[in-house]
């Protein structure tokens, strides 16, 4: 933005220009530390950062010339500087390492992007496992009631035939018991 409105001074003469130029360059150091806080944990992004501080220097530098060099109605300084930076000046460089920088944002946010759909995939897999496993175990806890249900209505049936068989016999002998108490009464009185 800073060499747009430095051109649009050159063309037009209009000093509005230089102060929306300076504005940028003001707002310059502190977008780019954000982008140097924001990729610190990448010494790539890094390096292009440092290489892209150098480059906008350079190119803030060869603007600030021309613009001291300028003189109304006179094109032939700032022309040839413009001219010779086209051609290989630092603003094709500022442009091929922010393209390598989003290139490098790209390929870490695909990176990113796989290894959270790894881990979705591994978490899928182990909700479906634990899921396997509440169902295994609420089946064997089902069968293992189901069982002791069973084994206690067994023992219930034992228990009361047992008790059935009891009173029988303790019927028979008290009915015995009575007889003979009976036998001894009739003999003994």
């Amino acid at each position: 933005q800073y060499e747009l409105n430095v051109k649009n001074f050159l063309l037009t003469g209009d000093s509005a220009f230089l102060q929306i130029a300076g504005d940028s360059v003001a707002v310059l150091p502190a977008e780019i530390n954000l982008v140097r806080t924001l990729t610190a944990d990448n010494p790539v992004q890094q390096m292009h950062i440092d290489s892209l501080m150098a480059y906008a220097g350079r190119d803030t530098a060869t603007l600030d010339k021309i613009v001291r060099e300028y003189k109304p109605g006179s094109f032939t300084g700032p022309v040839q500087l413009i001219a010779g930076d086209a051609k290989a000046g630092p603003s094709h460089e500022i442009q091929d390492i922010i393209a390598q920088m989003q290139q490098e944002e790209r390929r870490l946010l695909d990176i990113r992007r796989k290894s959270s759909q790894n881990k979705a995939s591994e978490l899928q897999w182990v909700l479906w496992a634990l899921i396997a496993a509440v169902v295994m175990l609420a089946l064997v806890t089902f069968r293992k009631i189901r069982l002791d249900l069973l084994q206690e209505k067994k023992l219930t049936e034992k228990l009361h035939r047992f008790n059935t068989e009891l009173e029988s016999q303790v019927q028979l002998q008290t009915t015995n018991l009575k007889a003979s108490e009976d036998t001894y009464k009739t003999l003994f009185y």
